[in-house]
């Protein structure tokens, strides 16, 4: 009884384990997303800075 109690317990700490190694990929995977966005907004933005400075001229 004590060891199958045991061995539950340490089946859930196994899959909590992997649910946050599963939530720390996921985040990461979502920060690199974001940066590929911004970095896309500000690239799209010089470049629109850069026509209309170019159509000024």
């Amino acid at each position: 009884m004590n060891l199958n109690s045991y061995d539950s317990q340490h089946r859930l700490d196994s899959v909590a384990g992997l649910d946050v190694h599963i939530n720390i990929q996921l985040q990461w995977q979502l920060q690199q997303i974001a940066e590929k966005k911004a970095f896309a907004c500000v690239t799209s933005l010089a470049l629109i800075s850069y026509i209309k400075v170019v159509k000024a001229l």
